[in-house]
């Protein structure tokens, strides 16, 4: 099973490992909830996000569809890699 997500939170962002923030938290928690084995693959579409600043806090911005389509190749690879494990 892989797991994709639309584009990093700010933790996600600042360190490059997806899930890894607060929504993370919340989704590992609902997959251990469900009984699935937590042995999965997880990745994000868009792996850097555009934001502004407000205070100390990054605020994501919505990605372009020239972004999505630029990170395509990437989530491909990630896809194909997930496919090809045993």
């Amino acid at each position: 099973m892989l797991l994709v997500g639309a584009q990093p939170g700010d933790v996600d962002d600042r360190t490059g490992r997806p899930f890894i923030g607060p929504a993370g938290a919340v989704l590992w928690a609902c997959v251990e909830q469900s009984g699935v084995d937590r042995d999965i693959d997880a990745t994000i579409a868009v792996k850097h996000f555009e934001h502004e600043l407000r205070g100390a806090r990054r605020i994501h911005e919505r990605p372009s569809t020239e972004e999505d389509r630029a990170w395509h190749p990437w989530l491909d690879a990630e896809v194909h890699d997930a496919m090809d494990a045993p």
